[in-house]
């Protein structure tokens, strides 16, 4: 059975191309009119997505602890497919991406120059907030906005048996079933877009950070045939892994993976500056519950400092625009778990992952410059944030052994959230799949191969034109799509609640007291159980 969706796979590619030409043919024309597009989103709609984040985490909690919380994918009786720790690797990794490793030790130097609430730049409680805030934006709301379409995925898939791991599907419960209805052909068109444009701009925009780090370990030019190198390299490896599976591909690098970096951290831990990092981590973590709130619903309409809008409200576009790709693959890997165990998995292990890198990276930074070791913020501004990771990096003891592991992890992120992303692209763009097949895997190859494609596209053109940058606004035009994404979010959230009312009413869902799943097996034990005591 042909499982290919080709006039899918067609409409979404072409929504993508006609998204690049103009950023070839007109880049600053295009430029403008995309960033003016982002700016007038998260200027006039900031606080829906102030209220989507909170709106969320909120939403998530309810079914997590409530009565609700014990549904299981897949039934009563279905057991994970994965171990724990392999499981939250393989979420982690799909994630976070090489950004973590990037902006885990720069983002706090931005907070510094650029502090909140008004607070004087350079000043002790701008670096208090500057601990705090990157936590705060890759924390719990971060993560519960990657997981409010999780749940209602994997609830259509594992639990309703819809033989289709689709955003669409999802929404079945309102726009109904009909297979080849226009209404779902455009809802994974523009999910396949904003995945596809997004990921391979942030393959692309991870390149020089790498050949940064190949020209410290071995003095190699940063060349553009370097940089296609590095991709080639880069796609092999994930092709490689997406051709051979979940289970002995992405599961089993995602496991090294997170590994590796546990041993990078420990050793940074170790040998740095342990107190200060440990009473910075504690009162981050106090400056993230005491004023959470306000974190929270920050919109500055009267200071207009553009604070919240520059980085919350960007933030939660961007992880509502990646939010489509977290859900699509968490769900498909959570059979056998729960809805307390998935909102745990990726509020709290996935807010946990990125607070370790923060503070490790972060914490160890701030301190090299508070003691006047190396003022790295004058290196930032200087020469970008590649070259300060790598002078922060060298300060530390067998520097060169660091840097050669930091490169590593920087390749294995790269490779994790790439073919995680593959694997969602050829399921989406696939057809007359059943329930737990996998898609084709030269299929998955296909699209592999087309994530590092576009960036190496892009990169000739910008090798080819001077002055050209086609990166960052096909990025940015990804991000743009985070409105849609809210609606499309909405009809699932509505769909899933619809779904859990009918599923009570009609007793295939049977749910009587907080805390317990009951479903037909389990009750009849419940039962007997009872009888017996």
């Amino acid at each position: 059975m042909n499982t290919v969706n080709k006039p899918l796979a067609i409409f979404a590619m072409f929504i993508l191309i006609i998204v690049i030409i103009p950023i070839a043919v007109a880049p600053e024309a295009s430029t403008d009119f995309i960033n003016s597009m982002l700016n007038g989103i998260t200027g006039n709609f900031g606080w829906l997505f102030l209220l989507a984040g909170i709106g969320s985490f909120g939403f998530l909690m309810y079914f997590a602890f409530s009565k609700y919380g014990d549904i299981k994918f897949g039934g009563p009786d279905s057991e994970p497919e994965y171990s724990n720790f392999n499981w939250i690797a393989m979420l982690l990794c799909a994630g976070l991406g090489s950004s973590i490793l990037i902006w885990g030790g720069v983002e706090w130097m931005y907070y510094v120059s650029g502090p909140p609430f008004d607070v004087v730049p350079g000043s002790v409680e701008a670096y208090e907030w500057g601990s705090a805030y990157g936590m705060y934006h890759w924390g719990y709301v971060a993560w519960a906005i990657y997981a409010i379409p999780t749940v209602p995925i994997a609830y259509s898939y594992w639990v309703r048996k819809n033989s289709s791991l689709k955003m669409s599907s999802a929404c079945n419960g309102i726009i109904g079933d009909e297979k080849d209805s226009w209404t779902r052909r455009v809802i994974d068109a523009f999910i396949i877009f904003g995945i596809l444009g997004s990921y391979a701009t942030t393959i692309g925009l991870g390149t020089p950070v790498m050949t940064r780090v190949l020209n410290q370990l071995f003095g190699l030019e940063d060349t553009f045939m370097l940089r296609v190198s590095i991709l080639a390299l880069l796609c092999f490896f994930f092709t490689m892994s997406v051709y051979k599976g979940i289970e002995k591909g992405i599961q089993v690098i995602s496991s090294w993976n997170i590994k590796i970096a546990i041993g990078l951290f420990a050793f940074i831990f170790l040998v740095g500056p342990k107190a200060f990092m440990l009473d910075t981590f504690v009162q981050a973590i106090g400056i993230n519950l005491s004023h959470f709130i306000d974190m929270s619903f920050y919109t500055d309409s009267i200071g207009q400092s553009g604070f919240p809008q520059g980085w919350t409200i960007f933030y939660w576009a961007w992880w509502i625009a990646m939010a489509p790709f977290m859900g699509l693959w968490v769900a498909r890997i959570s059979k056998g778990r729960t809805i307390r165990q998935l909102v745990v998995a990726e509020c709290f292990w996935g807010a946990m992952g990125c607070w370790i890198s923060f503070n490790t990276l972060g914490s160890y930074g701030m301190h090299l410059e508070l003691e006047g070791t190396v003022k790295l913020s004058q290196v930032l501004a200087e020469s970008g944030k590649a070259e300060a990771i790598l002078t922060m990096l060298q300060q530390l003891p067998m520097s060169y052994v660091v840097i050669l592991i930091y490169g590593l992890l920087l390749f294995l992120n790269l490779i994790t959230a790439c073919d995680s992303t593959a694997y969602v692209l050829a399921q989406t763009a696939s057809k007359n799949l059943k329930s737990g097949d996998d898609p084709n895997k030269y299929y998955r190859v296909f699209w592999a191969v087309c994530l590092v494609a576009i960036p190496v596209a892009l990169m000739s053109l910008e090798y080819t034109i001077e002055g050209l940058n086609t990166m960052v606004p096909l990025q940015v035009a990804s991000v743009v799509s985070c409105l849609p994404v809210l609606i499309v979010l909405g009809l699932m959230i509505a769909s899933f609640v619809k779904w859990i009312k009918e599923d009570i009413a009609n007793g295939t869902l049977p749910i009587g007291e907080k805390h317990l799943a009951r479903w037909p097996e389990l009750e009849i034990n419940r039962k007997k159980s009872k009888s017996v005591s």
